[in-house]
């Protein structure tokens, strides 16, 4: 795919003109029906079934199914789904370059920074990962408010924006995002009964599958392991193996530093109990997690995140350290897990992320 401007934040801005003109077109609405008594509010709306259409990506990174009635317009970078009222759309944005951006959520952030320097931004979410046929999106939601440009009355938007990567690191290959926009008084309308059956009809083809520089081996759980204290789930072709003490160490046969460690916690810092004296010199860490999260099981975790250059290994690997957070009543046990630094997103939002939800304490 030929891109004809090298700045990825220019291939942002090409998306403001028709940012722009929704608004415009939704104050011109807006400025016609003024003197209509205020609408009451929308009731929760029930989905309707509508005809629909398949969308076929030209590139053949994705198919996506979408309301017959809408306008459907594609460019080298875009393809935009237009409601019947030219106000709600639903963009896919394929962009090829991130310079300096190294990871969706940063994506994310910086492009609603360029929204807003059209548009004020507010109230904005930042809701857990999505999974859209069984592929892990990272999303954040904003109101943006713009002014008219003949009266000083505002016109407010529900803007909700998900990226996915199409390689381990943005920085390294392409992504693809979708962005949302309606009416704020009308978004819950319109997300109940167009964008999210457009969401969940969304496929990722071949080619824009995220494909880690290791095969993936073995990406469903389809075994249980029983340790003395708790239950986790795993792939049968990854090889299991006593770390000496009392835990339990899983790993890809493919790739054996691709590694998930469930153990008892001892007095040794957790770091030092996957690397050794190596991870005092050569381990970072890096602040891309929250503290702490809560697993499915409802207990809390601290979590910890770090690189390291090791000997051992080809480049750097990275690694989550996941510690159960005190006073919960149960036994304190750290879940790491650990992956070369090219492999370690598919695996940290793929397999690791579904055997994490499913530890469970006896």
């Amino acid at each position: 795919m030929q891109i004809s401007l090298s700045s990825w934040r220019w291939r942002l801005l090409l998306l403001f003109p028709l940012f722009l003109m929704i608004v415009l077109s939704a104050c011109n609405n807006e400025d016609a029906s003024s003197t209509t008594p205020a609408a009451t509010p929308l009731p929760t709306p029930t989905p309707t079934t509508v005809p629909m259409l398949t969308f076929h990506d030209p590139h053949n990174y994705y198919t996506i199914i979408y309301p017959a009635e809408w306008l459907s317009q594609s460019d080298d970078t875009r393809t935009q789904f237009t409601a019947p009222n030219q106000v709600s759309a639903l963009s896919v944005i394929f962009d090829a370059s991130h310079a300096g951006i190294t990871s969706p959520k940063q994506y994310i952030e910086t492009y609603l920074q360029e929204l807003a320097k059209d548009a004020s931004i507010k109230d904005m979410v930042v809701p857990s990962p999505v999974i859209i046929n069984g592929t892990s999106w990272q999303q954040r939601s904003a109101t943006l408010t713009t002014t008219k440009n003949t009266k000083s009355q505002e016109t407010e938007f529900r803007v909700t924006l998900l990226t996915r990567a199409l390689s381990s690191r943005l920085n390294l290959g392409p992504s693809l995002s979708i962005l949302e926009i309606a009416p704020t008084k009308t978004f819950l309308q319109e997300n109940t009964i167009n964008f999210q059956p457009m969401l969940q009809s969304f496929e990722l083809s071949t080619i824009g599958a995220l494909q880690p520089t290791v095969a993936a081996e073995g990406n469903s759980l389809n075994a249980t392991y029983q340790g003395d204290n708790y239950t986790i789930q795993y792939n049968a072709t990854w090889l299991t193996s006593s770390d000496g003490e009392a835990g339990v160490l899983f790993s890809n046969q493919s790739a054996p530093d691709i590694q998930f460690h469930v153990y008892k916690q001892s007095d040794i810092d957790p770091l030092q109990e996957e690397f050794g004296l190596l991870a005092t010199t050569n381990c970072s860490s890096i602040n891309t997690i929250s503290a702490t999260r809560m697993l499915n099981s409802g207990l809390i975790w601290n979590q910890r995140h770090y690189l390291c250059h090791l000997t051992t290994t080809n480049g750097a690997n990275e690694i989550t350290i996941m510690t159960l957070a005190e006073g919960q009543g149960k036994p304190i046990y750290s879940l790491n897990f650990t992956a070369p630094q090219n492999d370690f997103h598919a695996y940290s939002t793929g397999l690791f992320e579904q055997m994490l939800q499913t530890f469970t304490f006896k």
